[in-house]
């Protein structure tokens, strides 16, 4: 993709972003780990550290062992999604202070190595997709009854 395609793209995306509502999944880099729900206060403390920062509203969200989904609204005009999770992010690793394993690539760039670096995001409009996206979420954090 050339430099102009590129921008325009980022221009496109933070304008459809902005005072969006999202759908996120997050993941840990081990997904054998069970951080998540192990930790959850601190994944809870991290959030309302991030959201003091920069506010948000939580629509849904689901906390799974080795990853998360998220529904949130951002405020007019505002479409920072990647630097409140870099908050929340930071936050839980701060607070877990573990002794993972990490390539000089990850100490060079001052990274943890509990999250992937990527996260997935999903810009929602007000239609089908948002109840989908919660019910989703409220389907994926009951669990499975089998017999």
């Amino acid at each position: 993709m050339a430099r102009v395609d590129m921008l325009e793209h980022a221009l496109l995306w933070s304008r459809i972003c902005a005072a969006g509502t999202l759908f996120f999944t997050v993941n840990l880099l081990e997904r054998r780990r069970r951080f998540l729900i192990e930790h959850v206060d601190d994944l809870r403390a991290s959030f309302l550290a991030a959201w003091l920062a920069q506010p948000f509203e939580v629509i849904a969200i689901v906390v799974l062992p080795e990853h998360l989904h998220c529904v949130w609204r951002l405020p007019e005009g505002d479409s920072d999604n990647a630097g409140r999770w870099g908050r929340i992010r930071s936050g839980f690793c701060r607070r877990l202070q573990s002794g993972e394993y990490r390539s000089n690539v990850r100490i060079a760039r001052r990274e943890q190595g509990i999250w992937q670096r990527r996260f997935r995001e999903r810009p929602l409009g007000d239609g089908v997709a948002l109840p989908w996206c919660v019910d989703d979420c409220r389907k994926i954090s009951r669990p499975a009854v089998t017999p």
